[in-house]
């Protein structure tokens, strides 16, 4: 493969990881604490919305992040160093924090009580360090900042 095919293919991944973090804040952090300001909706109604607010996010996060990270790759050291952690805490949420906070959701939809937990806590936070991780991607260049002097340059070089 080209190395221009290459930057290309980076540069594709840099944008879906901006996407992607903006769907995380926009969708999982702004959308969801705004519902629950509604008067009229039930806590129930607001639940089941949520459910569905979530499932969408949570299915465009398992496309969105892996193809960011396989992107990323294409990059230098540092994207494909932050590219494998992004990854890793993608399936910390995504394997442990998701279905455990999914199911207290269905439990208290079908009207259980449930107890006291920190699993909002653990979401926010994976989910925060994931907006971090990706906004990273996103911004950070892989090519090394050339230098204005070629003088500086050749004393690099040596």
């Amino acid at each position: 493969m080209s190395e221009r095919r290459k930057r290309r293919l980076f540069r594709i991944g840099q944008g879906l990881a901006g996407i992607c973090a903006g769907l995380i804040v926009g969708l999982g952090h702004v959308g969801a604490a705004v519902k629950f300001t509604a008067q009229k909706p039930s806590t129930f109604e607001l639940l089941d919305v949520g459910r569905v607010q979530f499932g969408a996010l949570h299915l465009a996060e398992s496309v969105l992040v892996p193809v960011t990270v396989l992107l990323s790759l294409f990059g230098g050291r540092w994207h494909k160093v932050l590219a494998l952690i992004t990854l890793s805490c993608y399936l910390t949420k995504s394997l442990l924090v998701q279905p455990a906070l999914h199911d207290r959701m269905l439990q208290r939809l079908s009207g259980e009580v449930v107890r006291e937990s920190n699993l909002h806590y653990q979401y926010i936070v994976t989910s925060a360090v994931l907006v971090l991780l990706l906004t990273a991607l996103a911004f950070l260049d892989s090519e090394p900042a050339k230098e204005s002097c070629p003088r500086e340059q050749a004393e690099w070089a040596n």
